[in-house]
């Protein structure tokens, strides 16, 4: 059964949201990301739905059980038969990422799913207003519309929230190195999946989005902060993108993320093979920028 004493959330109604999480060895990260979540005026989301991939080295499991004391968290074991097929068991490597993150959307209670990763953050209003002063040199607000309100106001049509996502932060002078805009919040029930085996997207039923259904948060983005003393996280990565190598001939996003883990790991010769050839497979400019 699902852990977490938290407070029990109220039935669905158009403006509620279920915050949705894959996480393993998390311990470091979690309470961090969660109090950005509940710990505000108007927290981001009615409940939070747990899922592991995989077992951790770490406390991260008790970290769950008493962060659900606190706040409306909920802990969904993955089901043995999913477990058996998606988790090796002889490395605990996560071997289907989307797998997992669909099963987690799918035990959610609310109509709209915001998700996060355990090492990203919701910046304040304080910090929004902060940073946009920062960087545009104007005066950012210093409160915004909660995110249950302004979805509760979104026509009927729309099935995606976008905003930016600083992914990468230069931690001694706090700007913003690299940025891409995602979506954060979708309706699940409009047919949206998870996607990739590792590195996963989301995407819509169609296979792409409908710009008329889709809109943009512009005062609200989510920023991440690696663990840097998570020295596993490669090497938990690669094995499974070992399992894919085959693939990364003919597909962009297994080449360029191979590429990647081997730039990331001094391979410079590997790297450039994998990346020249994620750039020949892109089908998006920006996929092509990426590489």
């Amino acid at each position: 059964t699902p852990s977490g004493s938290g407070p029990v959330c109220k039935p669905d109604s158009h403006g509620m949201i279920s915050l949705v999480m894959m996480v393993r060895d998390a311990e470091a990260t979690l309470e961090r990301c969660l109090a950005s979540v509940f710990e505000r005026a108007a927290p981001l989301a009615d409940e939070a739905v747990i899922v592991y991939g995989g077992p951790s080295s770490d406390r991260t499991e008790a970290l769950v059980d008493r962060l659900a004391e606190r706040w409306p968290i909920r802990h969904v074991p993955l089901p043995t038969e999913l477990s058996s097929e998606v988790i090796d068991p002889g490395t605990g490597a996560l071997l289907d990422y989307a797998r997992v993150r669909n099963f987690a959307h799918e035990q959610a209670r609310h109509p709209f799913h915001l998700w996060m990763d355990s090492d990203d953050v919701a910046p304040s209003p304080e910090r929004v207003a902060h940073v946009t002063k920062k960087m545009l040199d104007r005066e950012g607000p210093t409160d915004y519309v909660s995110l249950s309100q302004f979805v509760d106001a979104l026509p009927q049509r729309i099935y995606a929230v976008f905003c930016d996502y600083h992914y990468k932060i230069d931690p001694e002078t706090d700007q913003v190195i690299q940025s891409q805009r995602r979506e954060r919040i979708i309706r699940w029930s409009d047919g949206f999946r998870w996607q990739g085996t590792i590195q996963e997207v989301i995407v819509p039923r169609e296979g792409f989005y409908d710009a008329s259904r889709c809109a943009m948060l512009t005062n609200f983005w989510i920023e991440h902060y690696p663990d840097r003393s998570d020295s596993h996280k490669e090497d938990r990565n690669w094995k499974v993108l070992e399992r894919l190598l085959p693939r990364a001939e003919t597909e962009w996003r297994v080449a360029h993320y191979v590429g990647a883990h081997f730039a990331a790991t001094g391979n410079q010769e590997r790297a450039l093979h994998y990346l020249e050839r994620a750039v020949q497979l892109a089908g998006f400019g920006t996929d092509r920028l990426a590489s």
